[in-house]
């Protein structure tokens, strides 16, 4: 019983203590300040901009209508410095990305969970289309307009045929998962994220990155370079990340570290399958 109630826990002190860090070094009302203006600027110059900006900020102050009083108004260097660097990553995304033709903009799936029983992805009104909408790409599930996550089939994945498919956090499946189709009775061969080896497992950092948070800017820069690499061949992201780390923690990662933020363990996921 232990072993099987182990790693729930194990979630559970790992989630308890990045909150406890987020409470100690960033004030709420600076961090989610910040995360209204990245989600108000990652829509700009896209279809659906002001309709996305809208609904990503009333979502955020929906949830966390409680984080606006806990912490005094003083400005925090740390909490300066997550908004300049986010304004800044925010900026050189889309700085490059803008130029993009409709034909040459990624055409993305989120794999927000999958199992034996189902597939879940975003559609509109979920993270997934802004992060889609913030690196200049399309999110393929975008005529879905049920909030947060959906449930949809393999049928469907093959008509929209996505060139890239993003794995997040809240499942346990990797890249090798669709590469082999070890997971239920799907196939997806004949898709051409599938087919190129363009499935990628999103970071694990602070918490699960899908999610806004603390580790967003650098998600933001990760997915970028991911999505098109030959845009962003000059961005060392585990230099960026170390970096980041030291500024906002205090903390010294060592190359190694940094990148396994970059290459999570499936276990990660496990606690959140079927939820």
């Amino acid at each position: 019983l232990f072993l099987r109630i182990r790693p729930f826990f194990v979630h559970r002190l790992l989630c308890l203590g990045c909150l406890v860090i987020i409470r100690c070094i960033l004030p709420y009302r600076a961090l989610f300040f910040l995360l209204f203006q990245f989600c108000q600027k990652g829509g700009q110059g896209f279809r659906g901009e002001i309709r996305l900006q809208r609904r990503v900020k009333a979502n955020l102050a929906g949830q966390f209508p409680q984080a606006f009083g806990i912490f005094p108004d003083e400005a925090n260097d740390r909490a300066d410095f997550v908004r300049s660097y986010s304004e800044e990553a925010m900026e050189l995304v889309s700085s490059r990305t803008a130029a993009l033709s409709d034909e040459d903009r990624a055409r993305v799936f989120f794999l927000f969970q999958y199992s034996d029983e189902s597939i879940v992805t975003s559609g509109n009104n979920f993270f997934g289309q802004w992060w889609a909408d913030a690196i200049g790409a399309v999110n393929v599930g975008e005529e879905l307009d049920e909030d947060n996550s959906v449930k949809t089939t393999m049928e469907q994945v093959y008509v929209w045929n996505p060139d890239t498919v993003l794995i997040t956090n809240f499942n346990p499946s990797t890249p090798d998962d669709l590469f082999n189709n070890t997971v239920g009775s799907y196939d997806w061969s004949g898709v051409d994220a599938v087919a190129n080896r363009r499935v990628f497992k999103m970071p694990l950092g602070m918490y699960r990155s899908y999610t806004p948070g603390v580790d967003t800017p650098i998600t933001l820069q990760w997915m970028a370079k991911t999505v098109y690499p030959d845009l962003f061949e000059d961005i060392d992201i585990t230099a960026k990340t170390i970096d980041y780390y030291k500024a906002i923690f205090g903390v010294d990662l060592t190359a190694e570290q940094a990148e396994a933020i970059f290459n999570p363990a499936a276990a990660a996921g496990v606690a959140t399958v079927g939820n």
